[in-house]
């Protein structure tokens, strides 16, 4: 399994739910495994996206001073490279 690399975006703007390269058929999909590097190198690339970005680290912190063990998923309008990401902020998207 390939760890740590997201692939690009697809012609409509979302990760593809199987790795291009890959045969459908192939394990290599969504959910794809990367770090939380990876997912802030990645998708950190507006104010807006670093504030949501931070204020989740921030919670996996307290849930880590908590002892419980995190698992994230990730929803398609943040992982997406839609039109809301270039027009809106999370604020008016949210409201």
């Amino acid at each position: 399994m390939i760890t740590g690399v997201l692939p690009q975006w697809n012609s409509t703007g979302v990760l593809p739910p199987v790795r291009p390269e890959m045969p459908g058929s192939s394990p290599e999909r969504s959910p794809y495994r990367v770090s939380l590097a990876g997912i802030v190198d990645r998708f950190a690339t507006s104010p807006e996206r670093m504030a949501i970005l931070d204020g989740l680290l921030g919670f996996r912190g307290k849930l880590h001073e908590l002892g419980t063990q995190v698992f994230n998923g990730w929803t398609a309008a943040f992982l997406s490279r839609s039109s809301f990401w270039k027009t809106g902020t999370p604020a008016t998207w949210m409201s």
